[in-house]
């Protein structure tokens, strides 16, 4: 038995949605049990992860084949508080290995959007250490009505394609059934 939690709803409901969709979860893992169960989320790109070396090698390679524009206009166009570069956070292990987060939380987004998000990859983690199968596979970014709702992202997400690789989908081209054409 596959559950996917895809539900969105705007502001404090998004929150109670996700509550809801954890407790079917929950139930079906306790009916099932975890053998037989496998959850699946679609997280934000807007969130903090951990990433590997070869993730982060590529961050760096896109920031130092950036044009030149990008790394004059930046500082300027940002007025030292907006358009900060995100660079990947080098944390040390206590074993010498090196792991790299990326904080891709935006606060526009709000606090209730990051706490049902928060709720979804906690469900994951106990999920996959209860011995279960997860599928946690990042979203892409995605101009949806809600989204382009937001003045700010919706000039951000019109000027997207500027910024290579970064790539706004459309949401026909992120759903399931949606064309593909």
């Amino acid at each position: 038995m596959t559950v996917g939690s895809y539900a969105y709803l705007d502001g404090e409901l998004h929150v109670r949605v996700n509550l809801a969709c954890d407790a079917i979860a929950s139930g079906v893992l306790e009916a099932h049990g975890v053998r037989d169960t496998t959850l699946h989320y679609l997280p934000t790109p807007t969130d903090v992860y951990v990433i590997p070396e070869a993730a982060n090698a590529f961050v760096e390679q896109n920031r130092t084949d950036a044009p030149a524009w990008m790394r004059i206009w930046s500082p300027v166009l940002s007025r030292g508080n907006k358009l900060v570069e995100n660079r990947p956070a080098a944390v040390t292990r206590e074993d010498g290995s090196t792991l790299h987060v990326i904080d891709g939380l935006m606060a526009g987004q709000g606090p209730n959007y990051a706490v049902a998000k928060r709720l979804q990859q906690w469900r994951a983690i106990l999920t996959r250490a209860a011995g279960a199968r997860v599928a946690f596979s990042v979203a892409p970014a995605t101009a949806t009505a809600s989204v382009l709702s937001n003045k700010l992202f919706a000039a951000a997400y019109g000027g997207a394609h500027k910024f290579r690789p970064v790539e706004i989908f459309y949401q026909a081209r992120s759903s399931l059934h949606g064309e593909t054409d």
